[in-house]
């Protein structure tokens, strides 16, 4: 299973897809999280068509100018069996046809705010503790340093 997530800010521009389109046709991911799309929804529509017509797609639009989360799997190896979602995060649980084996994927983008990052967490708990599958990938941008050499700018 090959897994792509690319937190990329602006899918709307052009320029932006493409590259998006070229790493998709060269890696042909089964399952593909985007981060802070800031799509609309006719963004959204357009994103759809690039990845591919074997994939199928899910997604929290974005706030303003800010967030936006896109999650593809491939449905000829999967198919949907249920979803949940958050402000920050979307989790699909995906059964594999061939096998009873079942795999939840969780894209994730974190607040800037420590009292949101907590909420975040908490909710994601609950997200590991509710779903059934037998594996769970989660991935995204949290938006959390573990050491201060990797703080650069911002809050």
């Amino acid at each position: 299973m090959k897994i792509t997530t690319w937190n990329n800010r602006w899918l709307n521009i052009t320029s932006k897809r493409r590259i998006l389109k070229n790493c998709i046709f060269s890696q042909h991911p089964d399952i593909v999280l985007l981060q802070e799309s800031k799509c609309s929804p006719k963004g959204r529509e357009t994103l759809k068509k690039l990845i591919s017509k074997r994939h199928q797609c899910i997604s929290i639009d974005a706030l303003g100018k800010s967030g936006g989360l896109l999650t593809f799997w491939n449905k000829d190896k999967f198919f949907l069996q249920n979803s949940l979602y958050s402000k920050n995060s979307l989790s699909v649980i995906l059964n594999m046809p061939d096998s009873s084996q079942s795999i939840c994927i969780t894209n994730v983008y974190g607040p800037q705010r420590i009292q949101e990052k907590l909420k975040m967490l908490k909710d994601l708990d609950a997200v590991r503790q509710h779903h059934r599958a037998t594996h769970w990938i989660a991935g995204g941008d949290y938006n959390m340093i573990t050491t201060l050499v990797e703080k650069k700018g911002g809050l």
